[in-house]
């Protein structure tokens, strides 16, 4: 379920709805998760109506054969409050949600349980109180970070600081008391929004012990985990990505596209730093990660790609996505009534022809066998007689059907 640019790859569905009010030895919520390949840092969240406030947790149980569940049985515990609460799906919920998970505890009344996988984004610190979070006060918990992986991103927000200090750093709490063993992220300047990719070293401490933020007195409003995207890419070996952070394409085969005479021209950015909002084509198989970055962003020259925020809707005519259909491999148009997916990338007709129902990849109108990928044009040299000219001197020539005096 796409409900935003950021939610690329992302979708929810609803595990359990009624109300009960579980407790310790009663009526327990029963959510068959086995055959959605529940992982790490998906999410899980519990609409709650009302407590008796006997109980300050929710307990996860995993199946046990006699199907008898008590507080020594729970794999994680979830501080709950009326409203709606979330977790973030840890290791060891997901080995156990392979075979089907339990909910008990608390006499909360449940209504719902909802299943979301990993967003692009995903709020871990709110400071509701506005009080000023200082030296190594504020912790991420290891729970907090499960699913992050190299590539991803922690967004600080950060109104105030009484100048202490100007910079913030990133410890590992298991760390901290020795005063060293900086994660090598020294953050500098003052109420602004920070914004951290995450190495190998700040992924490790993560998953082991969680993270301090630490220095300077500053207030930090909230913290956010900004996951890289994930693409599925189809058997048709193409799919469309735009994302709302800037991408490090080191390695993977993207493209932008320009359209000329009815025709796509995919033009390789593979390697280069493009800007937040940059619709592109990934090309490959599978499940494709791109990461994060900070750095400063290249330059990509036209591209006609367009990148939805959920609300692009086909007219008929003009809003033209990439499919694989009758011609094979290209854009064809958006049926009335349709709507782009956030985070997908589309062309308007612009200057194509509005009969015009299908725009193929280079001068290929069939298939994907031929695409015309964008390389340096070198121009052919030929003399009077038709021979090819590898170095052409001073003379008369042939060029593109043109004659051409060299002098």
């Amino acid at each position: 379920m796409m409900t935003a640019l950021l939610s690329v790859g992302a979708w929810a569905e609803n595990l359990w709805t009624g109300e009960l009010t579980p407790n310790y030895s009663a009526n327990p919520v029963q959510l068959t998760t086995a055959s959605l390949g529940i992982s790490m840092g998906d999410i899980l969240t519990f609409t709650i109506t009302a407590t008796s406030g006997d109980w300050p947790t929710l307990q996860l149980c995993q199946n046990n054969p006699d199907n008898q569940y008590w507080p020594g049985s729970a794999i994680a515990s979830v501080g709950a409050s009326v409203g709606t609460v979330s977790i973030i799906v840890n290791e060891a919920i997901s080995t156990a949600a392979a075979e089907g998970l339990w909910v008990f505890g608390g006499t909360y009344t449940i209504t719902s349980v909802d299943y979301e996988k990993k967003p692009a984004r995903y709020n871990v610190f709110t400071n509701s109180s506005g009080e000023s979070v200082t030296y190594n006060d504020h912790e991420l918990s290891k729970d907090k970070l499960a699913g992050v992986q190299k590539g991803d991103m922690l967004e600080i927000n950060i109104t105030g600081t009484d100048d202490w200090g100007a910079n913030f750093q990133i410890y590992s709490p298991a760390q901290w008391n020795s005063g060293t063993q900086l994660l090598g992220t020294t953050v500098s300047g003052g109420a602004s929004t920070k914004k951290i990719v995450l190495t190998d070293e700040l992924v490790s401490a993560a998953h082991s012990n969680g993270l301090f933020l630490n220095g300077g007195n500053y207030t930090y409003t909230s913290v956010d985990i900004v996951y890289a995207p994930t693409v599925n890419i189809s058997s048709a070996g193409y799919a469309t990505l735009g994302f709302d952070e800037s991408l490090d394409l080191t390695g993977i085969d993207a493209y932008t596209v320009t359209v000329s005479d009815g025709k796509a021209q995919l033009n390789s950015i593979k390697g280069k730093k493009i800007p937040a909002g940059t619709g592109i084509i990934l090309e490959g198989s599978g499940d494709v990660t791109i990461p994060l970055t900070t750095e400063a962003t290249d330059e990509i020259g036209t591209n006609n790609l367009h990148v939805s925020d959920g609300t692009v809707t086909g007219d008929g005519s003009t809003i033209y996505v990439l499919a694989n259909g009758e011609h094979g491999v290209g854009f064809y148009k958006l049926k009335s009534s349709e709507t782009v997916p956030a985070g997908k990338a589309y062309l308007i007709s612009g200057g194509v022809a509005p009969a015009r129902q299908f725009i193929g990849f280079g001068d290929n109108a069939t298939g994907i066998d031929n695409i015309e990928h964008s390389t340096p044009h070198i121009e052919q040299y030929y003399d009077l007689q038709g021979r090819r000219v590898a170095q052409p001197t001073k003379g008369l020539y042939i060029v593109n059907c043109k004659k051409v005096i060299i002098k």
